[in-house]
């Protein structure tokens, strides 16, 4: 294990800025996936409805 993370770091290490940035996302993606999820997914530009809007005003 000492061995495969002192190679993953020699190899980080010769890496250029502009490839260190995808080498981030993709760790970030393979150490959680849920937050990647959550991070790319679109946002709701769904317009409420009139019963939506009833709804949250009487909670």
């Amino acid at each position: 294990m000492k061995d495969t993370r002192q190679h993953e770091y020699r190899l980080s290490d010769g890496m250029p800025k502009s490839q260190l940035f995808g080498l981030v996302q993709f760790l970030e993606t393979i150490v959680d996936p849920v937050a990647d999820a959550l991070r790319n997914a679109p946002l709701d530009d769904e317009t409420e409805t009139d019963e939506e809007n009833l709804a949250v005003a009487e909670a």
